[in-house]
């Protein structure tokens, strides 16, 4: 099964026509210029932003036919900047992870408790979960929403260049860290990025997007086996 399929699809900005196909379960960088429409790509998959003609599936599925709950289900996003407040502690933002299906005043079951307690283990956050988000360095910060996103169970997780503001000791344990958790969940991975190194190191397939539109897609030995990388960057 392919987890994304789009097919002369026009975004509402840029005015690119995007014809792809990735497959499910794979750990997929996105990649383009500044501006060509990475972060419009994703924000149209999680239904926040129009698209202007042609069509895209999820998992199949038109993605207009799916609504916004459902959506929230299968697709967990980790946009650049968000917009949780920094005085909110680590653990309560793991319990908005569960949200889309207990609601607000819901008291979470055990077995969510201990779904939070092993995430916040996996992650190495366990000695954070009382430490408010403001406190924390920016790439503890971007491991607690990489954990709440993991919680939710997606099949699909979409992240935008999450590692912007990390140092490069931070990007390396970003990546690693990530890359353990697709190989351990199974869940497809669509990542916007320009570390062409750690895109060479991690990931299974490109998606490369320039100005006449879909420039690559495929396994990323092959992406590097040409010189589109070059291309897509000095355009």
């Amino acid at each position: 099964m392919n987890f994304l399929s789009a097919e002369k699809l026009r975004l509402a900005h840029p005015d690119l026509e995007i014809t792809a196909t990735l497959p499910e379960g794979q750990f997929v960088a996105l990649l383009g210029p500044n501006g060509i429409g990475k972060t419009t790509l994703l924000r149209t998959l999680i239904g926040e932003e129009k698209i202007s003609s042609g069509s895209v599936k999820l998992f199949e599925k038109p993605i207009g036919e799916l609504s916004t709950k459902v959506l929230s289900t299968i697709i967990s996003y980790v946009p650049q900047d968000h917009e949780y407040p920094l005085h909110l502690r680590v653990v309560d933002l793991m319990r908005y992870a569960f949200l889309p299906t207990t609601g607000w005043f819901d008291k979470l079951p055990l077995a969510d408790d201990s779904r939070i307690q092993q995430i916040l283990k996996n992650f190495a956050l366990a000695s954070l979960e009382q430490r408010t988000l403001g406190s924390l360095s920016t790439g503890e910060r971007q491991r607690a929403f990489l954990a709440r996103a993991c919680l939710q169970n997606p099949r699909c997780l979409l992240l935008d260049e999450p590692t912007n503001h990390l140092d490069p000791g931070g990007v390396t344990r970003f990546w690693a860290q990530l890359r353990e958790t697709h190989a351990r969940a199974g869940f497809s991975v669509l990542m916007s990025t320009h570390e062409l190194s750690m895109v060479n190191q991690y990931c299974d397939w490109v998606l490369a997007i320039g100005r006449e539109g879909v420039a690559y897609c495929g396994e990323s030995s092959g992406f590097f086996r040409t010189n589109l990388a070059e291309a897509l960057y000095s355009l």
